[in-house]
C-alpha cells in the first residue's frame, strides 16, 4: 500500500469515523453504539477482504474480528456473534435488540448481564472499540497480507468520508481521493 492510500485510510478510520463516533456518543450514545456496530463490520471487511461480499460469511468475519482485536473477555464469552446479530444487524435493520441492554455512565456494569441481556456501557464500548481499531491498525501496518487485504477492500468498498463535492467531480471516484476545500462554485 502506498503512503497516500495508507494516509487516506488512516484519516477515514481515525479522523472521520472515530472522531465522529466520539462526538455522536457524547450527545447521543445510541447513535454511537450503532456507528460502532457498523464500523466493526467495515473493519472486518478490511481485515479479511473476502473475494465475494455476498458469501454469507460476513457474520463470521465480524465475530472473528471482535474475538481477535477486542479485549479477551469478548472472545472468552463468545460475544462476537452476539454483537454481529444484535449490535450490527437488528440494531441497523430493526432499531432494536433482544440480547443487549445499552447503558451510559455505568462503567461497572459493562459486559455484565441483566434479565438475560448483556449490558454494553457506552464509555467502555468506545474504549474497547478504540483499542481494537488501534490493534488492527498496528497489525495491518506491519503485516503485508493484512495490508494487501485492506488495500484490495478499499478498491471495492472505499470508506465513507465527508468532503466538499463541487461541480466537475465525476463518479465513481477511486480510493484514495481528495477534493479541494471551500464552498466557492457550489451550486453555481
Amino acid at each position: 500500500m502506498d503512503d497516500t492510500t495508507r494516509d487516506t485510510l488512516r484519516e477515514a478510520l481515525f479522523t472521520t469515523s472515530l472522531d465522529g463516533i466520539r462526538a455522536t456518543g457524547e450527545s447521543f450514545p445510541l447513535g454511537g453504539f450503532i456507528l460502532v456496530g457498523a464500523m466493526i463490520d467495515m473493519l472486518a471487511g478490511l481485515r479479511y477482504a473476502p473475494a465475494k461480499n455476498g458469501d454469507r460469511q460476513q457474520g463470521t468475519r465480524y465475530a472473528d474480528f471482535v474475538h481477535e482485536y477486542f479485549p479477551h473477555r469478548y472472545r472468552a464469552e463468545q460475544l462476537g456473534p452476539v454483537l454481529w446479530r444484535h449490535l450490527r444487524c437488528t440494531a441497523l435493520h430493526n432499531f432494536s435488540s433482544t440480547a443487549l441492554a445499552l447503558g451510559d455512565r455505568q462503567p461497572g456494569e459493562h459486559l455484565s448481564r441483566i434479565q438475560g441481556r448483556i449490558i454494553l456501557n457506552w464509555s467502555n464500548t468506545l474504549e474497547d472499540y478504540t483499542d481494537a481499531l488501534g490493534a488492527y491498525w498496528a497489525a495491518m501496518t506491519t503485516d503485508p497480507v493484512l495490508e494487501a487485504n485492506a488495500e484490495d477492500r478499499c478498491k471495492t468498498y472505499p470508506p465513507f468520508t465527508v468532503r466538499f463535492y463541487g461541480r466537475g467531480v465525476s463518479f465513481p471516484v477511486t480510493f484514495p481521493m481528495s477534493f479541494g476545500g471551500g464552498a466557492s462554485g457550489y451550486g453555481s
